[in-house]
């Protein structure tokens, strides 16, 4: 009984190689079929002539490249004197442009110039003279006249006129009402219609004698500084140019609203310093 059950159940092996033609020609015989082992398929490891010598040149080259390296440069090496004929002697190339890449990033900084004169005229008393001081006294009716030297510089060089408020320590120092965010900045071109035919410049004009009859004649507006922030720091007008023809820059403080009042004494020897002063931008 057994080992008819076992004659039944005889182990076949599975064919090792399927084709997908097998199925549809079932006439073919294994006889009929190609021997595999009888086939030689090409070597891919073998290279074209081409590519072998092509790489033997590229080598080659190479090769012959790090050889000339020591010789090139030695050839292009300068002496201390041809250094010294080029237009940028310096070895460290491209960082002559480091100075312009950063001049339209970095802000520039200022020469700062403080008054020599400063003083006060009253529209109300007008043959008072108040003299040459360091009294800042600025309202509808009294303007603030300051001589600034003008720092040396070139025609690039652009001027402006700055507010430096009060740090904390010093706000008790500055006495201000109403609305003082337009403080408007003249021009002065001549101190007066008669002192100018008698050849008389601002450069040599007599600063203890100005009276509001007296008082210089205005030029162009500058510009407006608005100081309501009370603890604004680098409050600035417009750029404009610095004069040429002078060596000094005289302007006219003056309140553009009916309750301005700003009131202060600019000392230069206080710091930190609380005032207005003359910028010039480095280029």
């Amino acid at each position: 009984m057994f080992s008819a059950h076992k004659d039944s159940a005889e182990y076949v092996p599975l064919a090792t190689h399927q084709d997908e033609d097998s199925s549809d020609d079932g006439n073919v015989t294994d006889s009929a079929r190609p021997n595999s082992s009888r086939l030689t398929l090409p070597s891919k490891s073998r290279l074209s002539p081409f590519i072998l010598w092509a790489s033997v040149v590229v080598a080659a080259l190479s090769t012959l490249n790090f050889a000339l390296i020591p010789w090139t440069m030695s050839a292009y090496e300068l002496s201390e004197t041809q250094l010294a004929k080029l237009p940028y002697p310096d070895l460290h190339v491209g960082f002559n442009r480091i100075d312009k890449l950063l001049h339209n990033i970095v802000p520039r900084p200022f020469i700062h110039s403080w008054p020599e004169h400063i003083v006060r005229i009253n529209e109300g008393l007008k043959d008072t003279v108040y003299g040459s001081g360091n009294q800042v006294f600025i309202s509808v009716k009294d303007s603030t006249i300051m001589k600034f030297p003008i720092p040396e510089g070139t025609r690039d060089q652009a001027c402006v006129i700055g507010w430096q408020g009060p740090v904390e320590t010093r706000e008790q120092d500055l006495n201000t009402k109403g609305d003082i965010s337009e403080i408007e900045v003249w021009s002065v071109i001549a101190p007066s219609s008669v002192d100018a035919n008698n050849g008389v410049t601002m450069d040599s004009f007599d600063f203890d004698s100005i009276s509001w009859n007296t008082r210089p004649v205005r030029g162009e507006l500058l510009g407006t500084l608005d100081l309501k922030g009370g603890l604004i720091l680098n409050a600035t007008t417009v750029k404009f140019g610095c004069p040429t023809d002078s060596k000094s820059l005289v302007v006219e403080l003056r309140c553009v609203r009916v309750d301005c009042h700003v009131d202060f004494a600019q000392i230069e020897e206080v710091r930190p310093r609380m005032g207005f002063e003359l910028l010039r931008q480095i280029p």
